[in-house]
This record gives structure tokens, C-alpha cells and sequence, in this order.
């Protein structure tokens, strides 16, 4: 009798669950499928963790009474706001704080393309006595709700994308635990040729969302006294000079909470410039799309200024508009927050290098390997 050694078993037995499956069909049409995804199997360049910002959202439609949770995905008894807190106080558990996801999904997959259809969501976490299954949701009656709700995005992350798009743009770490009528829980082999097949880079994926190259970017400007007649000191003279001719503005602007309309005569320094941008990747260009302005007048912050207002109001420095020198980026600035991560000053310039030169999705990366090379 031949002994193998415990690494041979292992490739052995990969080998045949590989071949047991083999033989399954490559096209197949709305065949059950269920997936897991783990909150805490998702990378920061995904760019957000649905698995983590679903359960808050889900619940709180709960709550609202807005959506229905159901027992089980045959949809026999509902649980209601009530009995949902009975049982989270009964387990001592959150639904809000769920870590793991089960997705309801059919598949079908032919020779040139692919498509899957979500049927809903089951929802599990740990509680005082043990795991806890709180329910199911049906995604047809959830999708209409989640159509213009934002996902939080980190660095890594598009911007402005919904809740609905971000499911369908596949950017989650998922493993399938059935397929069909076949148990895949311990046969990550059968498991990844499936999703090889199903994903297969010729065939078309008919209902996948494509993300966005795009960043929410919000930028300080920087003072340079040195260039008094351009740059960012140019600008911070401009504002100051247009809050000391037009105090109805500055006021309008919420000045008023800080300032006394009549009696203050103290000197207006604006000590503080904002800009807030939506950020487009057009191949190896950025085209920069400004959205507002936050002033801050002897630091205290002032209501944002829409990039619309200030042309309907004709705010021009010299001959030319505020959007247009926001867009030309002739000054020094520092990155504020990229999505919803905020960016310290040092990490600054290394953001701004790795949104000009590397992949979007992969800007923590860029600036934790720069780190790395710097303090070496």
C-alpha cells in the first residue's frame, strides 16, 4: 500500500473534486446559485464593503416599515419591525451589524455570455447564543429603494455611485456555497471553475455595472505670499476683497451666525479656501469638474457656494470665471478627503502622485508602498 504524503493527498483530492465536476454542463439557464460574502473578507481596493453598509441600510427600511422581511426566501410568514427587536434583544445580536450576506442569485451562461439575476438576501450574525439567521429580504421589492441611496466610498472607490449600481458591479469577494443541487461548501475547486466559466473573459456579462473612473475630491488651497499676483494668494485677496464690498453676501453665506451685521468692523480675513470637485479619468488625462466652495473667514466656516451660483452671479477673477482657474489647477493645494477618507497632509502630495500616475483602484496601495520607501 502506497502512502502519500499530506501535500499529495491534498492535490489528489482537488484533482477529483476538479474531475467530479468536470463534467457538468458549461451552459446552463437560471440555475440556483447561492453565494456568502463576509464583511470581513473584503480588501480596501474594493473601494467599499457593501457587506458591511447593506445591513445598515436594510435595517433601517425595517424599522421604517418600508420593506418587508420575510422568514425565508418562500416568503410564508413576515417579521415585523417588533419581532425583529425581540429577536435581537432575545440574542443579544444586531441585524445593523451583520457580517455575513447570503445572496439568492440565478445564473445562466452560455457560450458567448453571461448573466445573473439577484432573488434576494438572507441576512446572519453572532449573538449571546450563537449565529443568528434574521430573515430573508426579495431584492424586486428592495431594488426601487436603494436606487439613489450612495455607497460609502473609500480612496479607492468611485464616486457617486448608488447602492443598486454597486451590486451589480460585481466589486465584492464572494465564494458560492451551492450550485444547482450540488453542496460547494468544502469543494473551493468545483467553486472557482465555476466562476471561471461563468466569468469567462470572452463571453459579454450582459447585467454587470462598469464603475466609473471618478473621485469626490475636496482641496485646500495654499497661500503663496510670494505670488501675490497669481496662484492661490491671488485668490484669497479676491475673496477677501468681495466679502468687504459685499457684506450681504458674506452674511447670505451664514456669516451672520459669527458676526454682527451693524456693528462689526473688525478686519475679514479669509483664512481658509475649500474646493470641492468630482475628479473624471479620460485615459491618461483628469478632467476636473468643480462643484462648490467653502470660505472660511477668520476660521469660521461659511456656507458652500455652489460652482453654479457663482456664475449666475458673474464671479470673475480678471477675465476669467472661478470654474475656469479651479479647472486650470495654477495654484498649490493639499487634498482634504478623497470619497469619504479623509487625507492627512503628509499622505497629501503621495495621493496627488498616485491619482496622476497609478490605478484608481489601487491608490492606498500606491501610498503605503511610497511610505515604505521613504522611511527605508
Amino acid at each position: 500500500m502506497i502512502r502519500l504524503k499530506p501535500v499529495m493527498q491534498l492535490v489528489c483530492l482537488l484533482l477529483v473534486a476538479t474531475s467530479s465536476f468536470g463534467q457538468a454542463k458549461k451552459t446552463y439557464t437560471n440555475i440556483p446559485v447561492l453565494l456568502y460574502v463576509s464583511a470581513d473578507n473584503q480588501p480596501d481596493t474594493m473601494g467599499f464593503n457593501l457587506a458591511v453598509q447593506l445591513p445598515e441600510v436594510v435595517y433601517a427600511l425595517i424599522l421604517q416599515e418600508r420593506l418587508v422581511l420575510w422568514d425565508s426566501p418562500k416568503k410564508s410568514i413576515q417579521i415585523t419591525a417588533d419581532a425583529l427587536q425581540a429577536i435581537e434583544k432575545n440574542t443579544e445580536s444586531s441585524f445593523m451589524k451583520s457580517k455575513s450576506i447570503f445572496f439568492n442569485e440565478l445564473w445562466t451562461t452560455s457560450k458567448k455570455r453571461s448573466s445573473f439575476q439577484i432573488v434576494g438576501f438572507s441576512f446572519m450574525n453572532t449573538g449571546s447564543k450563537g449565529k443568528v439567521s434574521y430573515g430573508f429580504i426579495d431584492f424586486k421589492e428592495l431594488a426601487p429603494l436603494i436606487a439613489n441611496e450612495l455607497v460609502k466610498t473609500n480612496q479607492n472607490g468611485a464616486a457617486q455611485i448608488s447602492l443598486l449600481e454597486a451590486l451589480f458591479s460585481r466589486r465584492y469577494i464572494y465564494t458560492i456555497l451551492q450550485f444547482g443541487n450540488q453542496n460547494l461548501k468544502d469543494n473551493f475547486a468545483a467553486s472557482i471553475q465555476i466562476m471561471d466559466n461563468m466569468n469567462a473573459p470572452h463571453k459579454k456579462q450582459l447585467n454587470t455595472f462598469s464603475l466609473p473612473e471618478t473621485k469626490e475630491i475636496v482641496y485646500s488651497i495654499l497661500r503663496n505670499p510670494a505670488q501675490k499676483d497669481g496662484g492661490g494668494e491671488l485668490i484669497f485677496s479676491w475673496f477677501e476683497e468681495l466679502f468687504k464690498q459685499n457684506k450681504e453676501l458674506l452674511y447670505e453665506l451664514g456669516g451672520d451666525k459669527y458676526f454682527n451685521f451693524i456693528s462689526y468692523n473688525s478686519e475679514l480675513a479669509v483664512t481658509r479656501i475649500e474646493i470641492e470637485e468630482i475628479w473624471k479619468k479620460r485615459g491618461d488625462e483628469i478632467v476636473f469638474l468643480p462643484k462648490s466652495i467653502t470660505v472660511y473667514v477668520n476660521n469660521k466656516k461659511l456656507s458652500p457656494i455652489s460652482i453654479h451660483m457663482t456664475n449666475r452671479l458673474n464671479l470673475n477673477i480678471g477675465l476669467k470665471s472661478l470654474e475656469d482657474i479651479f479647472m486650470e489647477k495654477a495654484f498649490l493645494f493639499e487634498l482634504v478627503r478623497i470619497n469619504r477618507t479623509y487625507i492627512t497632509q503628509e499622505e497629501s502630495p503621495l495621493y496627488i502622485s498616485a491619482l496622476r500616475e497609478f490605478s484608481w483602484t489601487q491608490l492606498s496601495r500606491y501610498v503605503k508602498f511610497s511610505e515604505k520607501k521613504l522611511n527605508n
